[in-house]
């Protein structure tokens, strides 16, 4: 039980107020609002890059049942501004357990609000789509907090979740040697590689396509990461480049998906609400068998903005029949929206991984 607790607020930029109780730390936090669906994964999603500037409301009403590990992060990062929830549990039962929710944001210097209508939010979020808001204890008049959140804007989101060296990482008996180009990428990223059989060079954003050249890697991935894909016009001319040096095996995922859709001529768009949960249904067209995905983005690639020939849908979302992957025709390249590790096909083979094994050796097989 939080001792004398003090009373938060959540003001929307549509002038909405909600009133509820302050946990984590107090003081004011900016962001966008968003909403995140599952029943678990609240401390994976608070970890996660991609929710950098973000204020996330958790849809589940009891959040942190099973307390927080050092394991479960999904990066060193604390990627949300803000937490919302209807009900954290201040009595948490896990084997792994080693802290509460409330005294993981506090000693992270997090915002969080709780004992407010998350469903009243969240049916407000989706009819009206995410919106720039402000958590704060502080005795703000509505007008002064709507004077701030106008004012606020999430720059420079890449640069400030991508690792700041290249770094090495390697599987037992590596049959590979990829480029992973830091996006803000999820450490299950990086494990899913290597447990693949990869040797991983991590690579900050923004790496000349020169120096990854030199590398002679066999293949590249561009991770997820935060913010909106046309923020990033150095990063797609970039791509572009890399690709005219030589041909390269790449798989985007999240926001990588997203850039090498912009370079190969398509365009993005803002989602209504945007994919934010474990819990995406996910078609693979070639196959016709549905998958159940974890997805965290607000913007998608539109494929009919790409000639035909340059590629094709690959898979479809089957809620809102949204871009869920795309298939290059003029280069050795895959992408997808969703995050690939939680893709398999039965007997637990990774389909993503396969393909892009498969344009890996076809390339080795052609030098």
């Amino acid at each position: 039980m939080i001792k004398n607790p003090i009373k938060a607020r959540l003001i929307l930029a549509d002038g909405r107020v909600y009133e509820g109780i302050s946990f984590g730390c107090t003081g004011s936090a900016l962001g966008e609002v968003v909403f995140t669906t599952g029943a678990v994964g609240y401390q994976e999603s608070l970890t996660d890059p991609s929710h950098y500037g973000q204020l996330v409301a958790f849809t589940f009403p009891l959040m942190g049942n099973y307390g927080i590990n050092r394991e479960d992060s999904s990066s060193e990062h604390f990627a949300v501004a803000g937490c919302i929830v209807r009900e954290w549990c201040e009595v948490p039962s896990n084997f792994c357990l080693e802290e509460d929710l409330h005294s993981f944001l506090k000693r992270r210097g997090v915002v969080g609000i709780c004992d407010i209508d998350t469903r009243a939010l969240t049916r407000h979020l989706r009819d009206h789509g995410p919106m720039k808001g402000l958590i704060t204890t502080e005795a703000l008049s509505v007008q002064e907090a709507l004077s701030q959140i106008e004012a606020f804007h999430i720059q420079d989101a890449v640069a400030a979740v991508t690792c700041r060296t290249v770094t090495r990482h390697s599987a037992p008996e590596p049959r590979y040697t990829v480029g992973l180009y830091d996006l803000g990428h999820n450490r299950r990223t990086l494990g899913w590689l290597m447990d693949m059989g990869c040797r991983v060079i991590l690579l900050p954003a923004g790496t000349p396509p020169e120096d990854i050249a030199a590398l002679d890697l066999d293949g590249l991935v561009l991770s997820e990461g935060p913010g909106d894909p046309a923020d990033n016009p150095d990063i797609v001319a970039d791509i572009g480049r890399m690709a005219a040096m030589r041909a390269l095996p790449m798989l985007g995922i999240g926001l990588g998906h997203q850039l090498m859709a912009l370079s190969a001529g398509g365009c993005t768009v803002r989602m209504p609400r945007g994919h934010r949960g474990s819990n995406q249904p996910v078609a693979d067209l070639a196959t016709g068998q549905i998958f159940i995905t974890a997805q965290n983005h607000g913007y998608q690639a539109v494929p009919h903005s790409l000639p035909a020939e340059v590629a094709v849908l690959s898979h479809q979302n089957v809620n809102d029949q949204s871009c869920e992957g795309l298939r290059y025709l003029t280069h050795p390249w895959l992408s997808v929206q969703f995050r690939p590790e939680s893709f398999t096909a039965p007997g637990g083979t990774n389909r993503v991984f396969l393909e892009f094994a498969a344009l890996m050796d076809g390339i080795k097989e052609g030098k």
